[in-house]
């Protein structure tokens, strides 16, 4: 093999690794950049928020607050929920439908998780307009009709990732003050079962492409000595 069959050689496997790194990382990082775009859109519906929190519900149980914001009108318990495809469910039906393809996938309705989050707030702010929403992330629609307090994405107020600046009422902004000193942060360490599932096919997606590089950092030192 001649010295430039070694070269081409050299290249060749080199550049074939870092493609297939780029092709694994492609949708890790577009995906990335989609859930920055929903986070600043969620952001910008509230004056304050806080995330990933329990209360006590006011019945000697205790709440998960995924978010809740802090708005001009009051407050707003947001929970939200990744799914893609066609999404069929109604106030009162037991059971979702989520239709991917060939696939259905069966999901409890989420108003009712909910109506008991919503219960919790307004024992902890009486007097204040509380509202709810169930927020659906990813590419989905409902072609039989969308619920009331259901969202998906293009039902958020777009704030152009700014958040709303418009005044709280004092009563409100003390009420908000004393629901968000009396909630206990969640604890990763011992409580991560009560968090949102992480993106665990992005990672290795990530990590995939990352020992791609290293191997084709490898292949190149290797046969640079070679050669």
């Amino acid at each position: 093999m001649g010295l430039n069959d070694e070269a081409i050689l050299t290249w060749g496997v080199a550049a074939a690794l870092l493609l297939m790194a780029l092709l694994l990382v492609r949708p890790a990082i577009r995906h990335r950049l989609q859930r920055k775009r929903e986070e600043l859109m969620i952001n910008g519906l509230g004056v304050d928020q806080i995330r990933d929190v329990i209360i006590d519900d006011g019945m000697d149980g205790t709440v998960v607050l995924e978010r809740l914001l802090l708005t001009p009108e009051g407050m707003l318990v947001l929970m939200t929920l990744r799914r893609e495809g066609n999404l069929f469910g109604g106030d009162r039906i037991d059971t979702w439908v989520q239709v991917r393809g060939k696939r259905t996938i069966r999901f409890p309705n989420p108003f009712y998780t909910l109506e008991t989050l919503l219960a919790a707030v307004r024992y902890h702010a009486p007097g204040i307009t509380v509202q709810s929403r169930v927020l659906f992330l990813g590419d989905c629609s409902f072609p039989k009709g969308k619920p009331e307090g259901a969202w998906t994405m293009a039902d958020v107020p777009e704030h152009e990732g700014k958040r709303v600046t418009a005044g709280v009422l004092p009563v409100m902004q003390q009420k908000w003050d004393t629901l968000k000193a009396h909630a206990t942060p969640i604890n990763p360490k011992t409580q991560a079962h009560l968090l949102p599932a992480p993106d665990s096919c992005c990672r290795m997606r990530i990590a995939l492409s990352v020992l791609q590089i290293i191997a084709a950092g490898a292949w190149l030192a290797w046969r640079l000595l070679e050669i």
